[in-house]
């Protein structure tokens, strides 16, 4: 018998430090620390959800874990026969959107690139939406059946959640 060196992985990300995901919405993947010729990295495992157990060769990691528009890379290590926790912060916020009578909402960075154009950060069918952002400024536009259409801003601080109305 062949016996393979392995370590276990449990794989969590934080909100903010200390503030557990405990969303299953949550996606995590193992990737190796060594970059390969072309600069990518070999995915070892992935799943969804915090808490997620994998066994895998004794060596190094990265670990990338992304919750809604919020993601995170954090390296670690496994040693045979070793359990690890590995965990990324994302440092995210919750923002809650509230825009009555709209059928579209969009979210983009409050900061524009040289050419003039923001960052966009997801859309929804929806005139109350939730979603998971990364630390920061944005702007949120909300567009109604008429074609009528106005901006709000928010600010999204990590581990808080943020609430705002775009009249």
């Amino acid at each position: 018998d062949i016996i393979i060196g392995v370590g276990r992985a449990v794989l969590n990300a934080f909100y903010a430090q200390g503030m557990l995901v405990e969303e299953g919405g949550l996606y995590v993947e193992i990737f190796k620390a060594a970059r390969n010729a072309d600069g990518s990295r070999d995915s070892i495992a992935y799943g969804y959800g915090p808490g997620g157990e994998f066994d895998v060769p004794a060596g190094d990691y990265v670990l990338y874990a992304k919750l809604d528009q919020a993601e995170a890379e954090a390296p670690f290590s496994v040693k045979v026969g070793e359990r690890i926790d590995a965990h990324a912060v994302l440092n995210t916020g919750v923002l809650a959107i509230s825009a009555p009578g709209a059928d579209f909402v969009e979210v983009f960075g409050a900061a524009k690139d040289i050419q003039g154009n923001r960052k966009g950060f997801g859309y929804h069918y929806s005139n109350a939406p939730q979603t998971t952002l990364p630390a920061g400024d944005y702007v949120i536009v909300r567009r109604l059946p008429d074609g009528g259409e106005a901006e709000g801003t928010a600010t999204v601080t990590a581990g808080e959640r943020t609430e705002v109305t775009v009249p």
